[in-house]
């Protein structure tokens, strides 16, 4: 296929002619293919066969129409603008977007003339029961929001030197890193229009004080003094966009940190407690018991035998 005159690099590992659903409107492209459409296994081999993938910087004015696309897909708008469409409906793209579609699903996706897309992509084929997969819980048709672009980045990088590669352990491999990726997309993405609110920003912006500066908080409502915000409203925040409430991350971050210190640095318990601002080792030890499930002592004795293994 022709290139427009443009650098591309084509990596195939079985012919040089490119598979059709190749896009030439690119004025770069790193890509890796495998050919056909891979049989689904017996229960026990790897959860995803991955098809293709690669990077592709869009010409001005690119658009992909596709109506029977035969693999799950994932793309990932590492810069640039522009839109997708599915089933009439016609969704803005921008940096840090992600969008999923499953086989058969009419989708089109156009770059904006002045700010072209740069996106990440793979394709895959789930190894078993399909229609239950879903994509392993992004929704289809959808736009989401990754607020950890360098994660994803590392994903797709991955992929790429692993994808174009043949064997069995290759294959195990790219079918690990694609529910990696899954992972990552699952933990840190949001619905596009939930992450432009003002409420999800200030949660992000307490779970990232929380994560960066969790030895400066012996509780939460220091966490809330730090954010300037009452800690009734900071435990809604965890409530409506988090996992886990508010204390409970906070008691998991400190409390990991100093099983690291038992561990790793072999402190002793009234130390460990002293390192993470508590006024007494019964205190520090209460709550990591609670937290960890098993004494400082227990937890330090355990590690050390596993260690010396």
């Amino acid at each position: 296929m022709a290139n427009h005159g443009q650098s591309m690099a084509i990596i195939d590992l079985h012919s040089s002619a490119e598979p059709e659903y190749f896009s030439t409107q690119v004025a770069f492209a790193r890509r890796w293919y495998r050919h056909g459409m891979p049989e689904r296994d017996s229960p026990g081999s790897v959860s995803y066969h991955v098809v293709a993938g690669g990077t592709e910087t869009c010409l001005p004015g690119y658009r992909v129409e596709r109506s029977d696309f035969p693999f799950w897909g994932i793309e990932y708008v590492a810069s640039g603008r522009g839109t997708v469409t599915f089933g009439g409906e016609t969704l803005e793209l921008r940096p840090g977007a992600v969008f999923a579609y499953s086989p058969g699903r009419p989708h089109r996706i156009t770059a904006d003339s002045i700010y072209p897309l740069k996106k990440n992509f793979i394709d895959f084929v789930p190894a078993e029961h399909p229609e239950d997969t879903l994509l392993a819980g992004i929704p289809d048709g959808r736009i989401l929001h990754s607020h950890s672009p360098e994660a994803l980045k590392r994903s797709f990088d991955d992929l790429a030197e692993f994808g174009p590669r043949e064997g069995d352990d290759y294959d195990i491999i790219c079918s690990s890193l694609t529910e990696l990726l899954i992972m990552k997309i699952r933990q840190d993405a949001t619905e596009a229009e939930l992450a432009d609110s003002a409420s999800y920003r200030s949660f992000r912006r307490c779970r990232d004080l929380m994560d960066n500066r969790f030895l400066e908080f012996s509780g939460i409502d220091a966490v809330a003094a730090a954010a300037n915000m009452d800690v009734s409203y900071l435990c809604r925040l965890f409530k409506r966009y988090g996992d886990e409430t508010a204390y409970r991350r906070l008691s998991r971050l400190r409390m990991n940190h100093a099983a690291g210190l038992l561990v790793r640095e072999g402190m002793s318990v009234s130390r460990t407690a002293s390192e993470l601002g508590y006024e007494d080792a019964f205190t520090f030890s209460r709550r990591f018991k609670t937290v960890m499930g098993r004494s400082p002592q227990e937890f330090a004795r355990e590690n050390y035998r596993a260690r010396r293994k």
